[in-house]
């Protein structure tokens, strides 16, 4: 049995359109990451070690954000000193690059509410 292609990152870059408070956009290139890659950000995220939750995002941008040619753009020191700003909207290109094609750039559906049976 072959696997399908579509179970595995692809190693095409995606460029997107990253826009500051200020106004400015800056076209940049991110990686697909593999799930491993988001399973130890959850992890990272769930740690007692207030650095390491810190150094979450941080990572997971780095190891996405890249040159044209797929080098690393951003180095984690570097990265350290991003803007909250330019971290939030960096992390969103991320996430965009690695959700389902069929989702596009579409926030997730709402999650509903309650049991599902009605009250009296």
């Amino acid at each position: 049995m072959t696997i399908s292609d579509a179970f595995f990152i692809s190693t095409t870059l995606h460029k997107r359109s990253v826009t500051l408070p200020d106004g400015s956009a800056h076209e940049l290139h991110f990686k697909e990451l593999p799930a491993i890659e988001f399973a130890k950000f959850h992890e990272e995220r769930k740690s007692d070690d207030g650095d390491v939750r810190a150094a979450a995002a941080i990572r997971l941008i780095c190891a996405s954000l890249c040159e044209p040619n797929g080098k690393p753009a951003l180095s984690p020191a570097k990265a350290s000193q991003l803007k909250s700003e330019a971290m939030n909207a960096l992390m969103e290109a991320v996430l965009s690059v690695n959700r389902p094609a069929d989702l596009g750039n579409a926030s997730a559906p709402a999650a509903e509410s309650g049991s599902g049976t009605s009250s009296p």
